[in-house]
């Protein structure tokens, strides 16, 4: 599976602007609503395969500092529910997150976008 999309770094102005936290909330919705439109293309439930990833991150991310493949799917599938902030720039668009039991149910996407990636972090080149 190929996807790609463009994400575009932020200028001075933009990050005087914001908070530096803020600014990771804002940087990561934006990073999360590109794979939904990615996979929406492919005809995957985006929003689906989104909240199945955030919940697989739980489970299967390493301890900090033990891999930077690891250490940085956990920046981009980290959800800080607790966080004023993230809830704030996340607004409705992923109330799902905020309710305890989201991971229990089962969500409609046939493909991990987490194993995915983990799969080709082990490929040897």
């Amino acid at each position: 599976m190929d996807l790609d999309f463009v994400f575009h770094l932020p200028d001075e102005k933009f990050r005087a602007a914001l908070s530096r936290r803020k600014l990771h909330h804002r940087q990561k919705r934006e990073i999360w609503e590109r794979f939904q439109e990615a996979l929406y293309l492919h005809n995957f439930d985006g929003y689906s395969c989104l909240l199945k990833s955030v919940c697989e991150a739980k489970l299967y991310i390493l301890p900090p500092g033990r891999s930077l493949v690891h250490d940085l799917l956990r920046v981009v599938f980290s959800a800080p529910v607790h966080e004023d902030e993230f809830r704030e720039e996340m607004g409705g668009l992923y109330e799902k997150l905020y309710d305890p039991s989201v991971c229990e149910t089962v969500h409609e996407c046939p493909i991990s976008i987490l194993q995915f990636m983990l799969l080709l972090n082990k490929q040897k080149y």
